[in-house]
């Protein structure tokens, strides 16, 4: 009903112009129609936790396929090394992963007998 109530005032603002008081209510539609939309995805998600919860954890071809899914985007199959070279095998990638976090966590070494 929002979504229509928000197609006709648009028309119309496209056909005739459009004063202040036509702006404010296209402004009112339009932060309705963005809540509803809100409103319509909490329910989806909220809907799909429960399917989860009803057949996820039992032994069912929906955990197997959700499991696999999330497996699949998971998956690091491959990265691009700092040097522009792809490595794609389990072994290069965890070395560079490896090696990456190193450096980073890596402190630099400073002389700190002046700070004592």
């Amino acid at each position: 009903m929002i979504e229509r109530k928000l197609q006709v005032l648009n028309q119309g603002l496209i056909k005739e112009g459009h004063d202040k008081a036509q702006h404010d209510q296209a402004t009112r539609y339009q932060q309705q129609w963005e809540y509803l939309c809100s409103q319509e995805e909490i329910f989806w998600n909220k809907k799909s936790r429960i399917q989860w919860l009803k057949e996820g954890e039992c032994n069912t071809r929906f955990f197997h396929k959700s499991t696999m899914a999330n497996r699949a985007h998971n998956r690091i199959s491959l990265i691009k090394h700092e040097r522009g070279n792809n490595l794609n095998s389990h072994e290069e990638i965890e070395a560079e992963l490896v090696q990456h976090f190193r450096n980073i966590a890596q402190e630099t070494c400073y002389d700190r007998e002046h700070y004592i």
